[in-house]
């Protein structure tokens, strides 16, 4: 490396140094505002515990399982309406069929009555 590019790195971390380690701060925050560790905004925030660690686990376990319940239900309800869409394709057929046939007879019928 020269001196060149040693001064285009040092140059580029001056530069994005200070949005860097705001956005960590702000990611630190939202964390700790996550564990609603901040009793009041003039209190300094506690340390995350390993009970609140525990609560948000299961918390965030029981989600998950509240979500593939959820998304079994909506599985089963498409499968319900994929095989209801299916018999409705079959009796609108049916019901073409069946008219197509009723013309047919009633355009001989009015032909023969001639």
């Amino acid at each position: 490396m020269n001196a060149k590019s040693i001064g285009k790195i040092l140059n580029e971390i001056i530069k994005w140094g200070p949005p860097i380690a705001a956005t960590g701060k702000e990611i630190y925050d939202n964390i700790q505002g996550m564990f609603d560790n901040r009793t009041s905004s003039n209190t300094k925030p506690e340390g995350i515990t390993l009970q609140g660690l525990d609560k948000k686990i299961n918390q965030l376990e029981q989600n998950d399982l509240d979500q593939a319940k959820l998304l079994s239900e909506i599985t089963q309800q498409t499968s319900n309406l994929s095989e209801l869409s299916r018999a409705l394709i079959t009796r609108i057929t049916f019901a073409i069929i069946i008219a197509s046939i009723s013309f047919i007879i009633s355009l001989y019928l009015l032909i023969r009555s001639f």
